[in-house]
């Protein structure tokens, strides 16, 4: 150790007294890598003794600067395949949290509109969701005037439908009937309804 400080004083000498001293990469490699190199070799070598029993414990007490953290619990993503549709239009797939109104797309949490030309499935996935409850309402919007059209009795002409497949009775069903619990990353598939 104590020639390896001699080694890079010399250096520092070839710095301040030669001309390689106004070399822009040899002033740098001097200022980053020799100087801090020396400060501690000498501290090594003044108190070396001191340091070797302070070095386990210095390990011990960065580990957890070190340790990964686990993020897999964090957020999650929900995939929805969207099953059996016949028509074209754009899709309209709505994640509601408990706090949404649920069923109403201008109070979705989330919104994912895909275009539906000739496929018969189409895929929605919502990403960097904390685990909780979601539910899901889906409509397609089959005549492009971006609502979803209902009979005189407000049963939809167009096609949607919710998670869990829920068929409503009377009226659209509530959240609780429809809501998805999320702990990681979940596929749920909807056949939408006509």
């Amino acid at each position: 150790m104590r020639w390896v400080h001699i080694g890079i004083g010399a250096i520092i000498a070839a710095y301040v007294y030669s001309p390689w001293g106004s070399l822009p990469l040899f002033q740098l490699a001097v200022q980053a890598i020799v100087l801090p190199s020396v400060i501690l070799s000498g501290l090594w070598l003044w108190k070396g003794h001191l340091l070797r029993k302070m070095v386990p414990l210095l390990f011990i007490a960065t580990l957890p600067a070190f340790t990964p953290v686990n993020s897999e619990t964090t957020t999650a993503s929900l995939t929805v395949d969207v099953k059996g549709l016949t028509k074209k239009g754009i899709l309209y797939v709505g994640l509601y949290t408990p706090a949404n109104k649920f069923a109403e797309l201008s109070d979705s949490f989330k919104t994912v509109t895909i275009s539906i030309t000739n496929q018969t499935e189409a895929l929605a996935t919502f990403t960097d969701l904390p685990p909780g409850e979601y539910a899901i309402a889906i409509y397609q919007d089959t005549n492009g005037n971006k609502k979803l059209d209902t009979n005189l009795f407000g049963y939809p002409k167009e096609p949607f439908g919710f998670s869990n497949n829920v068929k409503p009775k009377l009226s659209a069903p509530g959240f609780t009937d429809c809501r998805v619990t999320l702990s990681g990353n979940k596929t749920i598939t909807i056949n939408p309804l006509d």
